[in-house]
């Protein structure tokens, strides 16, 4: 939505809605027209709201879908000022310490002692960043329960029992009671309920399939997971090149091209067939073990994306394996995982560099060590360098090409004219240092040396604490 049309629904609102709608309390505004019953409506109920005598109620969806974009934007600059403020030197030195030594280290949903680097400190008022630092807005928890309470943290959806739904409503109906138990226990410190930010109640809410909050909360929920998931995917993919021992939660895509004949063998789960297949990608190949059923889910030709893969090594190879009950094969997948970008020379990553000799650009597969000078064309000239052969290479600062008698070491980067340059350029530095510590000796104020020598007073301030480390900061008059 545009700042026109935006400034156009703040216009339509009195002062007082617009205050209560910046205040960001009450997690069903600008919803309210949508609970087919509020007072069965769960979310209402566990933040003890009373919707018959609230006098900002909507009931019509057109005014409550123009507060929905409003809402947004304002949730969103709440939302950058908390995350701000918990950057803070404040917030990491002064407040979380004290809130944590107020709790005594102790999660206080499930009593758990924590300690100072896994610990958590949740704002009661979500978003309310410096607002009230208090213990009244402030409580200790640990990882798992924070997790648990916000539905915008995936930690705490795959907690609860993600994609599972059916475990995710069971997860969530035990850990709804003790959040509502430790809300009891500290009913007369904190200032709302711990449970009125937990969104994610509607799963369990009985009209879930009658209300549009529900399933909105629902597709929400579903939709971040989603990308979340793929994201994870995005940044576990390797090419078989890249895999090492003891590597876990690889994600690797290839062709099978060759597969053993069953072996039985003894596991920590009872004795089973085993069979090994050879994976092969654009970059190389590793052994894929297959156990029990995951024998019967591929063959020779298939294409497989291998997720939450982990490698070993075995007999001195490599081995690619599948755990049992977190791993998965999918065989003929209909898309194939993007890489997530990483740094240049990582590798398996395809690099487009420029040949020292000719000057050409090429491509190549980074497989480790020194990253390559030469094209496929050139690369042997390299070993036949003798002393008294004339060389022409380009010259890496001003990209000319220049010849040269080889004598020995590796090859020169910079020309005659560029060399000759940076060594005057050198010199005159030299000179220049020589200079100012002789003048600061004689005790010459520094404005009057930068006077002098005709240089910037930063550029002066920098060499003198060169050449002095230790002398003291010049103070103006």
């Amino acid at each position: 939505m545009s700042e026109r049309r935006i400034a156009e629904i703040e216009n339509d609102l009195n002062e007082a809605e617009i205050k209560f709608l910046m205040s960001m309390r009450c997690w069903v505004f600008p919803f309210c027209y949508v609970p087919p019953n509020p007072k069965k409506c769960l979310r209402i109920s566990a933040a003890r709201l009373n919707c018959d005598e609230c006098a900002y109620r909507i009931k019509s969806e057109e005014k409550a879908n123009k507060l929905y974009s409003l809402y947004q934007k304002l949730m969103g600059t709440k939302e950058r000022k908390h995350y701000n403020f918990v950057k803070s030197k404040r917030w990491i030195n002064e407040i979380r310490p004290a809130i944590l030594k107020y709790d005594n280290f102790t999660c206080v949903i499930c009593k758990k002692t924590v300690d100072n680097k896994h610990a958590h400190v949740h704002h009661v008022l979500d978003f309310s960043g410096d607002e009230d630092l208090s213990p009244r807005n402030l409580v200790t928890l640990c990882e798992r329960c924070h997790s648990k309470l916000h539905p915008v943290f995936p930690q705490g959806m795959w907690h609860l029992g993600w994609p599972d739904l059916e475990k995710v409503k069971d997860n969530l109906k035990e850990f709804y009671k003790m959040v509502r138990h430790a809300t009891n226990e500290y009913k007369s410190r904190f200032k709302a309920p711990l449970e009125h930010i937990m969104m994610h109640l509607c799963l369990i809410c009985p009209l879930l399939n009658e209300c549009d909050i529900g399933q909105f909360t629902l597709n929400d929920i579903s939709t971040n997971m989603m990308h979340f998931e793929n994201l994870i995917l995005m940044q576990n993919r390797y090419h078989i090149c890249e895999l090492r021992n003891g590597m876990s939660n690889v994600v690797v895509e290839g062709k099978i091209v060759n597969m053993s004949l069953p072996v039985e063998v003894e596991t920590r789960y009872g004795r089973t067939f085993l069979v090994t297949a050879i994976l092969e990608d654009d970059t190389g190949k590793i052994i894929l073990n297959l156990f029990g059923e995951q024998i019967g889910k591929v063959k020779v030709g298939d294409r497989v994306r291998v997720e939450r893969g982990y490698v070993i090594t075995y007999e001195d190879k490599l081995t690619l394996n599948v755990p049992k009950f977190r791993g998965r094969i999918v065989v003929n997948p209909r898309f194939s995982i993007p890489f997530y970008p990483r740094k240049l020379g990582r590798i398996g990553r395809e690099i487009e560099a420029t040949c020292e000799k000719c000057g050409n650009r090429f491509k190549y597969i980074y497989r480790g060590g020194v990253l390559r000078k030469y094209c496929d064309q050139c690369r042997p000239y390299k070993k036949e360098l003798k002393k008294g052969v004339i060389v022409r290479v380009r010259c890496a600062r001003c990209g000319a090409s220049f010849s040269y008698t080889y004598i020995k070491g590796p090859l020169r980067k910079y020309c005659d004219q560029c060399k000759q340059k940076h060594a005057g350029k050198r010199l005159e530095k030299e000179k220049l240092k020589e200079r100012i510590k002789e003048l600061y000796l004689q005790g010459i104020r520094p404005y009057k040396i930068a006077e002098i020598l005709g240089i910037k007073r930063n550029a002066l301030n920098y060499w003198l604490n060169k050449l002095f480390p230790a002398r003291e900061k010049w103070k103006r008059r």
